[in-house]
């Protein structure tokens, strides 16, 4: 099997500008490869890739000023497989955690997988289980504070988030990528629910898991929040019913501006709700079209070697160059 073979999955690292953690990340994915697999890094600025580690992975630079979400399209675009796998710069994962999430995909209406995203300081914590959006327009990070052990696949789940999703290559081409207008979290519900609408089934699996720093958790800010927030409600108020959701929505956020006065926190809240009522933008998705070398990072989109597709005890050859990296780092 050559260099041109098709890989079984396409691990997709967006990064915007932390070269330590994601090489942390590397050494995590690199000695963790699964077989037949190619691990794509997508970045907005120049890498000088100090650890020679092009023979192990690809390279895409894309525009500099490019935001996360731009970036995963991006990344989107780039990979060859049919399954992709998107993950965090910074998380850090053990042996076989894409084994079970990948086996879902045996089933054609799957189409997005979540995987459990735990505290890399404290493992037996979750971080989010993907995602839930409730019927008034709120979002919440599914399982979040809950013990590893003990965690629920049904109840308002949603999908994946950003921090770790695995994705059906071919189902993103009927419904479009990332909304690149949101947030990475708000993105990823939105495409969860138009996966849904499409269709198709979205899955969490609980024996699939990735670990990362909390800090490296982020969150936007309240104006912001709320404004996607309101935009996303009017964009999919219809999935719960309108008449449950119009209620729902009005209670929410009646409580949640009167929770934060007096604070400035109401100000900022109730100026996001405001504006994103009256924005109307429908979804900027686009659909996946191979990256060409006059488009994105001509000079750092580097083919994979045919090591790629080797079996395990070969395929996992980067794992040697990928743990020099990691001690010359620390």
């Amino acid at each position: 099997m050559g260099s041109l073979s098709v890989p079984r999955l396409s691990i997709i690292i967006p990064t915007l500008g932390n070269w330590e953690v994601l090489e942390n990340t590397l050494v995590s994915v690199l000695q963790n490869r699964p077989s037949l697999s190619e691990v794509v890094v997508v970045h907005n600025s120049h890498y000088e890739d100090p650890y020679d580690l092009k023979d192990e992975v690809r390279f895409v630079e894309a525009p500099s000023g490019s935001r996360l979400v731009d970036l995963i399209n991006a990344g989107l675009a780039a990979a060859r497989s049919e399954l992709i796998h998107v993950l965090a710069c910074g998380a850090v994962v053990d042996d076989g955690w894409d084994t079970e999430a990948v086996r879902h995909f045996a089933d054609s209406r799957v189409a997005a997988v979540a995987p459990v995203v735990l505290e890399l300081n404290c493992p037996a914590r979750v971080l989010s289980a993907g995602c839930e959006w409730l019927p008034g327009g709120r979002e919440r990070a599914h399982a979040s504070g809950r013990s590893s052990s003990d965690l629920e696949t049904n109840g308002r789940w949603t999908g994946p988030d950003t921090v770790a999703a695995f994705y059906r290559r071919s189902a993103l081409g009927e419904v479009g990528t990332f909304d690149a207008t949101l947030s990475p979290t708000f993105a990823a519900i939105d495409l969860s629910l138009r996966l849904i609408r499409g269709g198709y089934r979205t899955l969490l699996e609980p024996a699939s898991r990735v670990m990362i720093d909390a800090s490296l958790f982020g969150c936007d800010g309240p104006f912001r929040r709320a404004w996607q927030r309101e935009r996303l409600f009017w964009r999919h108020a219809d999935r719960h019913g309108w008449l449950r959701s119009a209620a729902a929505h009005g209670w929410h956020v009646a409580a949640e501006t009167l929770g934060n006065l007096p604070r400035w926190r109401a100000v900022a809240y109730a100026a996001g709700r405001l504006i994103g009522a009256c924005d109307r933008r429908g979804a900027r998705v686009r659909t996946i079209e191979p990256v060409t070398l006059g488009s994105v990072g001509a000079a750092e989109n580097r083919r994979v070697d045919a090591g790629h597709a080797m079996p395990p005890s070969q395929s996992r050859s980067g794992a040697g160059k990928a743990s020099q990296a990691h001690s010359r780092v620390r």
